[in-house]
């Protein structure tokens, strides 16, 4: 996914370019498994605060 533009009522607009190389897909990958961790590790800090 290249960009997603602002939502409104008739949706959300998204553009897609393909990855030309298998140095980008490594990138991309690694991108997404970051931002994962990230995500994870926030959910898990604000589940532990939630239950204090």
């Amino acid at each position: 996914m290249k960009r997603t533009c602002k939502a409104t009522k008739k949706g959300t607009s998204v553009i897609y370019e393909a990855i030309k190389s298998r140095e980008e897909a490594e990138k991309v990958c690694k991108a997404i498994n970051d931002k994962d961790k990230e995500l994870c590790e926030r959910l898990k800090q604000e589940q532990a605060t939630e239950y204090k």
